[in-house]
């Protein structure tokens, strides 16, 4: 079943032009909180995607831009897995910890649509056959959904070491002078980090603060370094726009396994 928050979810990830509630509405969902499955597909079945596309120049014939659709070819099972746990690992998430922030409309189990949405937000390039590949070798129940045992069992199977390494990062302490790559395991920025990193950037920027001074601001222990305690109680007092999971995230990436956020790193991030 789907429900509001998860077609908020989807609407967002997939850039679709459409009221999310009105959708909502349409396909009978206020009536359960959840669209049917039933509902849901016959309501796909009468829509005119051929339209919508080609009116946005999308050519639909048989075969035209179908290597367009995927710049990331399939790797199979294992291979997107140990993906998997390299973004863990990055982030400095345990098996737990990374089922809870897959877990995107929190609702305590795993739809394909949550791994498909965090795959898509940690930048992790991994093809949705293969999505869809991991989440089928979690178990799914009748309804979809995938639960932390089966989460677990897969994850621990993986090893996401050698996949940061050919990119550049060594978490390990005797190569903790290597500098990490800016953002997730497969480059660039994340969005939930991005976002973060603006906010806390325009609050720095508002105080008259420079992000070299505004790090000794965040250090609220002055222990020489900006925990994620720091972060969370200085976000507090500053009375930001930021949930708990973008101040881990955003201190996830700046710290890099370590447990204060690198000043060289803060710098970077907030000035850019």
């Amino acid at each position: 079943k789907v429900s509001l928050e998860d077609l908020r979810a989807a609407i967002a990830t997939l850039q679709l032009d459409l009221r999310p509630d009105d959708v909502f509405a349409e396909m009978q969902g206020p009536q359960s909180g959840y669209i049917e499955k039933a509902v849901w597909s016959q309501m796909i079945e009468q829509a005119d995607a051929d339209k919508v596309l080609k009116s946005r120049g999308v050519d639909t014939s048989e075969g035209a831009g179908s290597e367009a659709l995927s710049t990331q070819a399939p790797v199979g099972l294992q291979a997107a897995l140990n993906h998997v746990a390299a973004a863990l690992r990055y982030n400095s998430l345990d098996l737990n910890q990374g089922f809870e922030a897959f877990d995107v409309d929190e609702d305590g189990r795993l739809s394909l649509l949550d791994l498909r949405t965090a795959v898509d937000t940690l930048q992790l390039q991994v093809h949705d056959d293969d999505v869809a590949a991991v989440h089928r070798a979690m178990g799914p129940d009748a309804s979809g959904m995938c639960t932390l045992e089966g989460w677990r069992r897969l994850l621990e199977t993986a090893d996401g070491s050698e996949l940061l390494r050919s990119r550049g990062v060594f978490l390990e302490a005797e190569d903790s002078a290597q500098a990490p790559i800016a953002g997730g395991p497969d480059g660039g920025v994340p969005e939930e980090v991005r976002r973060a990193a603006d906010v806390v950037a325009a609050a720095l920027q508002f105080n008259g603060l420079t992000p070299d001074e505004g790090y000794d601001s965040f250090d609220v222990d002055d222990d020489g370094g900006v925990s994620v305690e720091d972060l969370s109680k200085s976000a507090q007092m500053l009375q930001l726009d930021l949930g708990e999971r973008e101040i881990a995230a955003l201190h996830a990436h700046l710290a890099a396994g370590e447990r204060h956020a690198r000043r060289a790193e803060w710098v970077s991030l907030l000035a850019s």
